[in-house]
């Protein structure tokens, strides 16, 4: 190979730090652990739960798409609870 070729760019922001390339901090912090992977990410399904309910506005009657999310996630969380008591009964 006698020659090479590349391009590429660096985007800033006015301050200096880059734009690209320093991921992106989730609105909400949560670590998978064991006992997540072991019982269908309960713990985790919780967590989404208690940080929607945080943003969202509270539920009111004539429900928004919002509150049909919200009320969505409580029902897979209850599906998830009462597979893992099913589960732990049959043990």
């Amino acid at each position: 190979m006698n020659a090479y070729s590349f391009t590429g760019s660096v985007a800033e922001r006015i301050d200096g730090s880059k734009i690209e390339g320093d991921g992106v901090k989730p609105d909400i912090e949560y670590q998978i652990t064991a006992d997540d992977i072991q019982n269908g990410y309960a713990g985790y399904k919780q967590a989404i739960l208690d940080g929607l309910k945080k943003i969202l506005p509270p539920k009111r009657s004539g429900s928004s798409a919002l509150g049909g999310l919200l009320s969505d996630v409580e029902v897979e969380l209850a599906k998830t609870r009462a597979r893992l008591s099913a589960e732990r009964v049959a043990d």
